[in-house]
């Protein structure tokens, strides 16, 4: 059938003809946009299995940057070529409605995992944040063409992690990354971007960021995913900022450690220095976190892999709802900008005139 508003198609109206694609499902959606499991046809029978994801018109209509975000996310993403990145394949506008193809992908990201409450064995832990470290240091140090694009990710959570059957992990939607002048997204002077709990303290400042922001943001997500509860509960910016103000205090706390090491041993010291305050503090990149998760993971009992248990998750959700077994594919990539997830004024009312400056971060 002919295309319709992606906003308004339903399970009924697929299969759809969309530019080079055919939708064939809806996979996910939120205030922004939508995704949509696809079908990419060519000559001599050619055909590739993508997650297709669009951007809704009355979403633009409000945000006109939000198409901008998304070419930016294909341009970055169709350069990077690792196995911790998710792959990007295409970037078009089809009747006005910009569009990113991108690796379709099966199994759950780490939102769900601890949504869930999937049990992991500590090994599956640094397991996955070496996924997820490596990924970034292949993002990091990226050079197009000889020359460094100084990437840095900016919104890295747990919805923008994912893990595979087969245990890879995959780090997700570059829509908002940082890179050099004339190459990715800029954000303009006085506003920070990010999702708020998992930014780290620069990126409320106007100063250039650097890779350690990604491992501050990282070092936040080992703590909730070993810990089960966010390290900054507050639900507002001026909260989180006071929150923030207090960091030093919370990671030198005896217990702060020794409670992740109680779940994960070995880890605590290395979640301690990603979350540094001050970013000189941290690992220097993540080469060095790597490293030490990479000693680490070493040391730690043998467990099962933790594709398995992403295996035996993806079983059980196909029993609950009927669905044959492993059947449920999801493609991770962020739809939405969640509660807390934006740009932020720095010199907004919404802050106080204390938290505006440097030195009290």
């Amino acid at each position: 059938m002919a295309i319709k508003d992606p906003e308004l198609l339903t399970e009924a109206d697929f299969p759809v003809a969309f530019g080079r694609y055919t939708l064939t499902g809806l996979l996910g959606e939120g205030g922004m946009g939508r995704v949509f499991r696809a079908k990419q046809r060519g000559g001599e029978g050619f055909e590739k299995d993508v997650a297709v994801k669009v951007v809704r018109n009355s979403a633009m209509a409000h945000n006109p940057g939000l198409s901008a975000s998304l070419r930016n996310e294909a341009r970055i993403g169709a350069k990077l070529k690792h196995t911790n990145i998710v792959d990007t394949y295409d970037f078009t506008v089809v009747d006005g409605i910009p569009m990113i193809a991108m690796e379709l992908l099966k199994g759950l990201t780490l939102q769900e995992v601890m949504a869930e409450g999937l049990q992991l064995a500590p090994r599956q832990v640094v397991a996955l944040a070496l996924g997820v470290a490596e990924g970034l240091e292949y993002a990091h140090e990226f050079e197009d063409g000889g020359v460094g694009v100084h990437l840095v990710h900016r919104d890295l959570k747990p919805s923008n992690i994912f893990v595979t059957p087969s245990g890879t992990v995959k780090v997700l939607d570059f829509g908002i990354a940082k890179a050099s002048e004339g190459y990715g997204e800029q954000t303009a002077t006085g506003f920070a971007k990010g999702t708020f709990g998992y930014m780290s303290p620069e990126q409320f400042e106007t100063t250039q960021l650097d890779g350690r922001a990604d491992l501050f943001s990282l070092g936040v997500i080992l703590y909730e995913l070993v810990c089960g509860e966010r390290l900054f509960k507050a639900e507002t910016l001026p909260q989180l900022v006071k929150a923030m103000m207090r960091l030093e205090s919370i990671i030198e706390a005896d217990d702060f450690a020794a409670k992740i090491d109680g779940v994960v041993p070995g880890l605590g010291a290395i979640v301690r220095c990603c979350l540094r305050e001050s970013r000189d503090a941290r690992y220097a990149d993540a080469s060095e976190l790597g490293d030490a998760l990479r000693a680490l993971l070493h040391s730690l009992p043998v467990a099962e892999r933790l594709g398995n248990t992403i295996k035996a998750a993806l079983r059980d959700r196909g029993q609950s709802s009927g669905a044959p077994d492993e059947t449920r594919v999801v493609q991770g990539q962020s739809v939405d900008t969640p509660e807390h997830t934006r740009a932020v004024n720095l010199q907004s009312p919404e802050l106080s005139s204390q938290c505006r400056t440097r030195d009290i971060m």
